[in-house]
């Protein structure tokens, strides 16, 4: 896997396809609204509960599609980056 790297977000590549997008500021919204430093209650809000968590991540994996995730990477109550991912084994 490698990257590329913008002043926004990261792009992964795997097997020569994009694998994800991190966004690491809150310059780009998710399609709900969500911005790296709203709060957790800001995903709460937009999403609801997650399909996963732990301390330090909640993920959402999209219900037709198992694979298409999301995944809210926290700093305490506030989201540090933001994971949009096609998740390949």
């Amino acid at each position: 896997m490698y990257s590329w790297y913008y002043r926004d977000l990261t792009v992964g590549i795997r097997y020569g396809v994009v694998g994800g997008i991190v966004l690491e500021t809150g310059a780009i919204p998710t399609a709900r609204g969500v911005r790296v430093g709203d709060p957790t209650s800001r995903v709460l809000q937009s999403y609801g509960e997650p399909s996963g968590r732990s301390a330090e991540s909640w993920y959402y994996l999209d219900p037709n599609n198992r694979l298409h995730a999301i995944d809210f990477r926290l700093s305490g109550d506030t989201v540090r980056t933001i994971f949009v991912a096609y998740w390949i084994d």
